[in-house]
């Protein structure tokens, strides 16, 4: 689909994430096609994206030690959280 490197994609995607989310969005798709084990392409994809996938994307990063992937799994406990709070007070 895209010719380059991943890391030219989330460059690019960088740029333009505060602008245009969705054209970002395109872009760290390309990257994270590239290389499925790019942390920062997954972390942004799970950002923009809607449920589930964005706990799908979380998911994936949680596993790792890495800062990304603590940070994953504390956005999964506040999704969890929300949606408990969500069931309990509807």
């Amino acid at each position: 689909k895209f010719g380059g490197e991943a890391e030219d994609y989330i460059r690019l995607a960088d740029v333009l994430y505060e602008e245009n989310e969705e054209k970002a969005l395109s872009y760290y798709r390309a990257a994270y096609e590239k290389d499925p084990k790019n942390e920062w392409a997954a972390y942004r994809i799970a950002l923009i994206v809607d449920m589930p996938e964005t706990e799908e994307m979380f998911g994936k990063l949680q596993n790792g030690d890495s800062l990304l992937g603590r940070v994953a799994k504390t956005k999964l406990m506040e999704i969890n959280l929300i949606t408990k709070m969500e069931e309990v007070y509807q």
